[in-house]
C-alpha cells in the first residue's frame, strides 16, 4: 500500500526514553497494514555517522565541528534514503532526526533557531514528531541498566538542557506530539498509534484511518492487539495481514 507523498515519522527524546523500542513497534504495526516501511536512525552507519559515534566515547568534537558532522551525515541520509523512500510512498520511521541536533547542540550553547533553520534548508519536515519525555535521571538509569556505559553525551546536566530544548520544540511546533515515556512501552505505543491514526494517517489515508478508529463500545485497542499479533505471524503476506485487520476494523471483535 503506497501512501500519497509518503509519511515521515521522527522519534525524539533524550537517551533512555525507549525510542528504539517504539521504532520497532511502530515499524511492525505499519507493516501489518501493508505499508512499505523504511526504519532508519541517525547518526547513520556512514562515514560521518561513524565519526560522531567515535567522538561520543573518546574526545568529543567542538560544538561547531559536531554540528557540521551531523548536518553532513543528514544530508547524505536525506538524499540517499529518506527522499527516495518518500517518493515511493513509503512510511519512514526515523530514530532521531534534526530535532536531536537542535536539542543537543543547543545544550552546548549554539542557537536553537539557527540550528533548526540550517537543517530545514535541506531536510524535509516530518509529518509528525513523537517526543518521548522523561526525567534525565530515569533515562540514565535505563541506559546503565542495559549494561551500556555512558558516552560523553550522557550526563544529567547535558540531558536536562537537551530535555528543555526538546520541550521548546514541542511548544513551538504543532507537529511535535509529546508522550510520557515513563509509562510502560505498550502504553506509550498505544498513545503513539492513537495520535498517528487521528493525525497524519487520517490526512493521507482517510479510508484506512476511519476503519482503524476503534468505536467506544469496542474493547480499548482490540485492533492494536490484533495488528501486533498479525505482524508477528511470519507465514502471512503483508496483503493478508492488511485484509484481516481491515475486516476486524469493519466488524470489530466482540460485537
Amino acid at each position: 500500500m503506497a501512501i500519497p507523498g509518503g509519511l515521515l515519522i521522527a522519534l525524539e527524546g533524550i537517551d533512555g526514553t525507549g525510542k528504539s523500542t517504539q521504532a520497532a513497534l511502530l515499524r511492525d504495526w505499519l507493516a501489518g497494514l501493508g505499508v512499505e516501511v523504511l526504519s532508519t536512525k541517525e547518526p547513520t552507519s556512514g562515514p560521518w555517522g561513524k565519526k560522531i559515534r567515535d567522538s561520543a566515547v573518546s574526545s568529543r568534537m567542538s560544538p561547531q565541528d559536531e554540528l557540521h558532522a551531523f548536518v553532513s551525515d543528514r544530508q547524505e541520509h536525506v538524499r540517499d534514503e529518506i527522499l527516495p523512500a518518500l517518493r515511493r510512498g513509503a512510511a519512514v520511521v526515523i530514530d532521531r532526526y534534526y530535532y536531536s541536533t537542535v536539542a543537543y547542540q543547543g545544550a552546548r550553547g549554539l542557537s536553537k533557531a539557527d540550528v533548526l533553520a540550517a537543517n530545514r534548508a535541506f531536510a524535509p519536515i516530518p509529518d509528525v514528531v513523537f517526543l518521548f519525555d522523561l526525567e534525565p535521571e530515569a533515562g540514565l538509569e535505563r541506559v546503565t541498566g542495559r549494561g551500556q556505559g555512558k558516552d560523553l553525551f550522557e550526563t544529567v546536566d547535558e540531558l536536562s538542557k537537551a530535555r528543555e530544548n526538546f520541550r521548546w520544540l514541542a511548544r513551538t511546533n504543532q507537529h511535535v506530539v509529546q508522550l510520557d515515556a515513563a509509562q510502560a512501552p505498550a502504553e506509550v505505543h498505544r498513545a503513539l498509534v492513537s495520535a498517528l491514526v487521528r493525525g497524519p494517517l487520517l490526512a493521507r489515508l482517510p479510508g484506512l484511518a476511519a476503519a482503524l478508529t476503534v468505536p467506544p463500545a469496542n474493547p480499548a485497542y482490540a485492533l492494536l492487539a490484533l495488528a501486533v499479533q498479525l505482524s508477528a505471524d511470519a507465514s502471512l503476506l503483508p496483503q493478508e495481514r492488511a485484509r484481516r485487520l481491515w475486516v476486524a476494523s469493519v466488524a470489530p471483535v466482540g460485537r
